[in-house]
């Protein structure tokens, strides 16, 4: 899956100004980061990651299911570095957000806070 998402994103990337689908692009870089999650490559699932978050807050509002989506891939990236005071900040952003848009992904976002905030415990 990797290949595919970064050759999408070099097309979206490649794309004249006057053409460009900026979230078309972050969704992409979304994509791309959480399948370098996957592949256990979180630096640089972090570093994608927060260029898609950078492009979805400058063109949705804060309070966008698509970008808790990110912050959440974000949490979950910094988690998996043990960066856990960083992960708590993204995934209290992710649960603040869910509550106020009473999204039903609200409950896993509350137990990778809960998985994170027991770490920071520790």
């Amino acid at each position: 899956a990797e290949p595919i998402y970064r050759e999408a994103l070099d097309l979206l990337q490649a794309l004249p100004a006057e053409d460009s689908k900026p979230l078309w692009t972050a969704r992409a870089m979304h994509s791309l980061g959480n399948t370098l999650i996957y592949l256990h490559r979180y630096d640089e699932a972090k570093s994608i990651l927060g260029e898609s978050l950078d492009l979805k807050q400058a063109l949705l509002s804060n309070n966008k299911p698509s970008v808790a989506l990110t912050l959440q891939s974000l949490a979950e990236a910094h988690f998996q570095l043990k960066e856990y005071a960083q992960a708590e900040s993204f995934a209290l952003l992710v649960v603040q957000i869910r509550e106020e848009a009473n999204d039903p992904k609200l409950e896993s976002s509350k137990a990778l806070l809960s998985n994170i905030q027991s770490k920071l415990v520790d």
